[in-house]
C-alpha cells in the first residue's frame, strides 16, 4: 500500500479499538464516548502493536512515537489497569515471537493465529476498561466479543494470503479457501449474536441495542463477503475489513435515541 494509505490505516485501526470500547460501554450500561488516559493508551498502543515493524522507516517512526505516547499514558492509569495490561502485552509478544526478526511467534501456528488476535482485542476492549463490572456478565460479554473478533480475523487472513505464503505462514484462509473461510466467518458472527442473546436474556440492555447488534452483524457479513466475492481492489481493503467495528458503534450510538 502507498504511504498515505498505510498512514490512514494506522489511525483507523487505533480508532477502531476505541470505537469498540465505546460500543461495549453502551452494552454494559457504562458512560461512553469519553476520551481519557485509557482511551489514548488503547488508541496509540494499537497503532504501535500493528505497525512497530513497518518497513517504511517514516511509518515505523510514527508507530514508535505512538508507542511512547502509550507508555506515557500507561503511567497515568490506575495500578489495577497496569497489571491487566501485562496480559495483552505478553500475548502480543508471544504472537510475534520473542526473537527478532519475528519468526518464532504463535502466528506461525495455524490454530492459534485468529484465536490469539481475538483474545487480545477482547481483553483490551472489554476486560481492561470494564474490570469493575460483575464477573459473570463481563465473562459472557468477553466471550461474545472474542468470537466477533475471530469473525474479523478470518477475512484478515484472506487478505494476507499472498503475504503469509511468501513467508511460509499457514493459515485457516490458506487451507480452507475463500468460500469456506467466509462461511466460518458467518458462523462466528452467528455465535457472537447468540451469546449476545443470552446476555440480553440474563441482563437486558435494550431491544434497540439488540437490534443494532443484529443489523451490524448482518451488514458486516455482507460487506466482507462483497470485498472478496466481487474481487474488490486490495488497496485499502484492510480499512474496510476493520469497518464492522466503528459500524457497530454507529448502530449502537443511534440506538440510544430510541
Amino acid at each position: 500500500m502507498p504511504f498515505w494509505l498505510v498512514l490512514v490505516h494506522m489511525i483507523w485501526i487505533g480508532w477502531c479499538a476505541v470505537a469498540m470500547v465505546w460500543s461495549n460501554a453502551y452494552l454494559l450500561g457504562k458512560c461512553s464516548s469519553q476520551i481519557g488516559n485509557l482511551e489514548i493508551l488503547i488508541f496509540c498502543g494499537t497503532i504501535f502493536g500493528y505497525h512497530f515493524a513497518q518497513p517504511d522507516l517514516r511509518l515505523r517512526a510514527i508507530a514508535w512515537i505512538a508507542g511512547v505516547i502509550a507508555g506515557y499514558c500507561f503511567l497515568g492509569v490506575a495500578a489495577p489497569v497496569r497489571s491487566l495490561l501485562l496480559v495483552p502485552f505478553l500475548v502480543w509478544a508471544s504472537y510475534y515471537g520473542w526473537k527478532w526478526p519475528l519468526r518464532a511467534g504463535l502466528r506461525w501456528h495455524i490454530a492459534w493465529k485468529p484465536i490469539v488476535v481475538a483474545f487480545a482485542w477482547a481483553w483490551v476492549t472489554v476486560l481492561l476498561p470494564f474490570k469493575n463490572t460483575p464477573d459473570w456478565p463481563l465473562l459472557l460479554f468477553f466471550c461474545a466479543r472474542m468470537v466477533f473478533f475471530v469473525a474479523l480475523a478470518l477475512p484478515y487472513d484472506l487478505h494476507d494470503r499472498a503475504y503469509d505464503q511468501q513467508r511460509g505462514l499457514s493459515t485457516f484462509a490458506h487451507r480452507l479457501g475463500v468460500s469456506h473461510t467466509l462461511r466460518w466467518m458467518d458462523v462466528a458472527f452467528l455465535m457472537a449474536f447468540t451469546l449476545n442473546l443470552i446476555q440480553y436474556a440474563l441482563q437486558p440492555f435494550g431491544q434497540m441495542q439488540l437490534l443494532a447488534l443484529f443489523l451490524s452483524y448482518c451488514l458486516s457479513s455482507y460487506l466482507l463477503r462483497y470485498l472478496f466475492r466481487q474481487h474488490a481492489p486490495e488497496s485499502g481493503r484492510k480499512i474496510l475489513i476493520d469497518a464492522p467495528m466503528p459500524l457497530q458503534w454507529l448502530f449502537l450510538y443511534f440506538a440510544q435515541g430510541f
